[in-house]
């Protein structure tokens, strides 16, 4: 009997001790500016940062729980008993509840530091805001470049240019989740063309020969309304305009939501953001003559 007991002893303190370390991952999982950081952290580092929180809170409820004094209401102590039986003590119970009250700080205090980032131009309530502080504060911190030119060009309402390993060129406005989670791995990438064209393999230099705004200027609301499905996580979302030719008479609807451009992200030779100004300058400039041009290898 006495080593069943022991036994049990031991069940019960290594579950009282997996459940603290929900202290340590809720801290983690509902603060956004953690949550996005620890994504790119290795399964081993990630779980010493979960230990590593959880302790704190640990200790830090178990003082509470001798300085905070016996509240429970005398209907619930039975209730109170069977917890601590399995192992859920006042100290565990702390912890987790400190973690999810320093989360929240957490997600304010980002909240507070990037309250002048001009992304917080796009927020349109107070935890929308907070997601989008972390992803900004996020952003700030990574070094991943086509991730930074993404926010980039999101926040500044800018067109980026990806140029594929096939020469072929697209400028258009990208379909990204960047405020769902920046996180994601980039391995397609959708955009909605505008331009289009290719760049030359011996020169560089950038051809735009087909321009799809000349197609989207024409395009109108049906009946003053857009058939518009909001949720931009939805894959079938749809946004159905009409098409009118050069008497301004509609002659077709358009789903521009299948005008996107699906492109694999290991075909991306490049990515910038485009420039129009900066573009026609090129094109007025004289071609490299080719006794200039220097070959490598």
């Amino acid at each position: 009997m006495a080593e069943v007991g022991l036994w049990g002893e031991a069940a019960r303190s290594a579950f009282s001790a997996s459940i603290a370390l929900l202290a340590g991952y809720s801290f983690i999982r509902l603060s956004y500016y953690r949550r996005f950081a620890a994504e790119y952290l290795r399964t081993d580092r990630f779980a010493l940062h979960v230990l590593g929180y959880s302790f704190v809170f640990f200790l830090v409820g178990e003082i509470l729980a001798q300085l905070i004094p016996h509240w429970t209401l005398d209907r619930f102590l039975s209730v109170e008993g069977d917890l601590e039986k399995v192992g859920i003590t006042a100290p565990v119970i702390n912890a987790i509840l400190l973690g999810l009250v320093l989360a929240l700080l957490d997600n304010a205090r980002v909240r507070c530091l990037m309250r002048n980032d001009a992304s917080m131009s796009t927020r349109s309530g107070f935890f929308e805001g907070v997601r989008i502080a972390a992803v900004a504060r996020f952003v700030r911190k990574s070094n991943d470049s086509a991730l930074r030119a993404i926010f980039r060009a999101t926040i500044l309402k800018k067109d980026p240019m990806v140029t594929l390993k096939s020469n072929k060129v697209y400028v258009g406005k990208p379909y990204l989740l960047l405020w769902d989670d920046p996180t994601q791995a980039l391995t397609f990438i959708k955009i909605l063309p505008i331009k289009s064209g290719y760049r030359d393999p011996t020169t560089k230099k950038v051809t735009l020969s087909t321009r799809y705004h000349e197609i989207v200027d024409r395009l109108v609301e049906l009946d003053g309304t857009r058939n518009t499905i909001k949720d931009v996580t939805d894959p079938l979302a749809s946004d159905v305009l009409g098409l009118t030719n050069d008497q301004d008479e509609v002659v077709a609807s358009v789903d521009i939501e299948d005008l996107g451009i699906v492109i694999s992200w290991s075909q991306v030779e490049s990515l910038t953001i485009f420039d129009d100004g900066l573009y026609k300058a090129f094109q007025v400039l004289p071609a490299t003559p080719a006794s200039d041009i220097v070959t490598v290898g």
